[in-house]
This record gives structure tokens, sequence and C-alpha cells, in this order.
């Protein structure tokens, strides 16, 4: 069979070579549904790959302009005339709502009645309105174009457990599903984690990590900085270290500003296998966006059985505990938190995460997954 998938997200191309790793993680779990995966999303091309390489005789592109400018608007027609033909040649569609591909590809396969089945990553209302002040303009019309969609789907997959079917409900049939899926959970993790606190000297001496892209407001560095600033006149000495590509122009100005160039360092983009290797350095990981759906690095953190603190907003409540939880924005809250942090409660930090995290193992979530494809397929005798 041929699926259809629709994303937003930018592939890499280098050398003739295609490279993203979240379509790669979308096509592993639906390569077993099909000998043919259109894929319909944006390129890009760089110098050198930051990502893993998308290799399968089985996956097709479908590149799309991207939508930013008046001249590019006039080539919206074509764009859906592209996607049109793609989805009368495709067995089944897989759409990831709110990008801009997905909707298109729904809004068209329930046109022409061809099966299609979504996955909501995240809240347009929350991203918009957190983007800028274009974005807060254009959010309602977006907010309810989610809604209306996520009504009209015949089967869902939500990526967190209880926020996004809160503000985007179906009448369809649904599951909870994350997209963050964690490979071979090392026990040892929380054994050395737990060493590794109770080591430790000082709690005003941590080193604390966030991950995620640095030129983006909305993932709330700013917030971290500030909480630094009003801590280290407490005397404390922080260590905060950014994770994530961008242009770190900003927040290195607003690091001077705090003049905390000794305490904030900036690891750019890493690879996988080394972000967790940063993770297991880190005291401290915490998640202070502004919107989110289910953070993969928040749950990665908590694999590594690292104490966390994160702010009030998408699935970030369904994962950490309500004390460890505040407003997003929040500084003197942020600093309060890191204040009020003690031996005793990181270590339990540290395994109530470590314990939770155990949930998005892939081979449960897998399953979980598995099982409903075919249950949509069947839905639509496709099986």
């Amino acid at each position: 069979m041929t699926i259809l998938f629709g994303t937003t997200s930018l592939v890499l191309q280098c050398n003739g070579k295609n490279y993203n790793d979240a379509i790669l993680a979308q096509f592993k779990r639906f390569e077993p549904f099909c000998n043919k995966f259109l894929c319909a999303c944006h390129c890009k091309t760089v110098d050198a790959p930051t990502q893993a390489l998308l290799e399968s005789d089985k996956i097709e592109y479908i590149f799309l302009p991207k939508v930013n400018s008046i001249s590019s608007l006039i080539h919206k027609k074509k764009e859906y005339e592209v996607l049109y033909d793609a989805v009368k040649k495709a067995d089944f569609c897989i759409v990831l709502i709110s990008t801009t591909a997905g909707n298109e590809i729904f809004k068209i396969a329930r046109k022409i009645g061809k099966p299609c089945l979504c996955i909501q990553i995240g809240s347009s209302r929350d991203a918009l309105w957190n983007h800028s002040l274009k974005g807060k303009l254009v959010m309602p019309f977006y907010y309810l174009n989610q809604k209306k969609i996520a009504r009209q789907a015949t089967h869902t997959i939500y990526v967190s457990e209880r926020f996004l079917q809160e503000h985007y409900p179906t009448k369809g049939k649904w599951i909870p599903c994350s997209n963050v899926e964690l490979h071979d959970v090392d026990s040892d993790v929380l054994r050395r984690r737990i060493e590794s606190i109770r080591a430790l000297k000082s709690t005003k001496e941590l080193t604390i990590v966030t991950c995620g892209a640095v030129d983006v407001k909305y993932k709330g560095h700013a917030d971290v900085i500030k909480a630094m600033a009003m801590l280290k006149s407490k005397g404390f000495n922080l260590r905060y270290v950014m994770v994530g590509g961008g242009s770190q122009d900003r927040l290195k100005s607003l690091v001077r500003d705090y003049k905390l160039e000794d305490n904030v360092s900036f690891a750019g983009q890493m690879p996988h296998d080394e972000v967790f290797a940063m993770l297991d350095s880190a005291d401290l990981y915490i998640q202070p966006s502004h919107t989110e759906g289910l953070p993969r690095a928040l749950v990665e953190a908590m694999s590594r059985a690292c104490p966390c603190l994160g702010t009030n907003v998408g699935g970030i409540p369904e994962l950490i505990q309500d004390e460890y939880i505040f407003g997003k924005g929040d500084v003197r809250k942020i600093a309060r938190m890191i204040e009020s942090l003690t031996i005793d409660n990181m270590l339990k930090m540290a395994e109530t995460n470590f314990t939770k995290a155990q949930e998005y193992q892939v081979d449960i979530l897998n399953k979980r997954r598995h099982d409903f494809v075919k249950e949509f397929l069947h839905d639509f005798k496709l099986d």
C-alpha cells in the first residue's frame, strides 16, 4: 500500500542525500503498513547534516514551497494540485495536525473520501499566541480550524494523555500515544544518578540544562537566565547549558546584560548520543517553554533520572509532579524552586521521573500504535 504522510518538518539536503530525525521516526512507525511512503514536506540545502539520514527505497518526496511571502502565495494553487494528485495516488493518508501540509491533505482526503489518520501533535492556539503579534492575529483562524479537523477526524492519535484531547476533542476513535520513544532504558542510570546527587557538595552550584532551539523565544531560555541572575545575588553559582540550534545572538546579549558570561554556555545542536551524555552530566533539567505538545527533551531527561522543573503548558504537567511546575514566564517562581532544592527532594524527583519515563519505552508505544492502525485499516476495509 501507499501512504501519503503530511508534515511541515524540514528535510536537510546535503550532497544529494536527505536528512531528518522526525520523518525517519515516523517512517519507521508506519513502514510495516506500506510499500511506498510519500512524504509531503519542506526542504533546505545545508553544508553538513545534523540529523539522521533518510535512506529507504520506500520513501518518495513531495517538496513543498514555504508560503511566507506574496510570491510564494501565487504558487499555493499549484501546491494544492500537487497534494490533490498525491492524495488520489495514496491508499490512505497520515497527517500531523496542525501542520499546513497535514491540514491541507486532511481536507482533500475528506473531500474525495480517502481514509486519513490524524496525529495531533500540538496546540496551534498556544504556539501562535506565544510566537509574535502576527501570530496572535492569525491564531483564532488556525485554532478554530484545528478544532474543526479534530471533530471531523475518524481516527486520531494524540501525543498527550489529556491536554490535546481536552482542547481539540474528536467524535471519532482515538488513542493517546506519544511520539517520544525511549530505547533500552538502563536501570543502572538511576543508580548512577542517585550516586551523583548524594555526591553534590551544595545545591547552590548546580549544572542546569535545557534542550531546544535557542532562537525561538517561546522556548523560555530567557526566563531561566533571569532567574539565575536573581539567584547569583544570593550567593548561587549555577551553570546553565543550552543545547539546541539557531542564532544565539539574542540570548548572548541577555547573558551579557546580566553579567553571566561565566555561568552560561551554548552547546549548539548535538547528536542524540551526545545529548544523553549532556543530560547525565546535568544536575537539573528545566523545560521553561511557553507552549509545548509533549516535549521529547523532557521525557529523555526523565529517562536519565534527572530532577526536572517545567512550565504548566501542554503535556508538561502530565509528566512531572505539581510541586515542580511553574507558570510560563514566572521568573521568580523558577528562582524560588531552584533555591528550595535539597538533596532529599532531588533524590525523590530522580526516582519518580525515572519510573514515569518507563511508560514511553518504544515497545509499549509501538504495540499501542500498531493495534490502532490495524483497527483503522480494518474500519476502511484496507486490511
